[in-house]
């Protein structure tokens, strides 16, 4: 196994934001994750507001395709919510 497949046995498969992050799901969805689900009022703000929770997931056969023309093939961005 060369070093780019143990690679992309890492990736993530899954990955999880808040409604309200527009810059970050837009990211995700660039990358090639797919917009599996969106639960709604999920997280409580500190203001008491509530937003919804979505949720994006990408095969290991989406990755190897490349997410198209946003992103070179094989590149990968690891999004993380603070």
């Amino acid at each position: 196994m060369d070093t780019m497949d143990k690679l992309l046995l890492e990736i993530p498969t899954r990955l999880e934001t808040d409604r309200l992050h527009l810059r970050c799901y837009q990211v995700a969805e660039r990358c090639g994750f797919v917009r599996e689900g969106h639960l709604r009022e999920t997280r409580k703000h500190a203001d008491g507001t509530l937003s919804g929770t979505l949720y994006y997931g990408l095969l290991r056969s989406e990755f190897e395709s490349g997410p198209g023309d946003a992103v070179p093939h094989r590149s990968f961005i690891i999004v993380k919510e603070l």
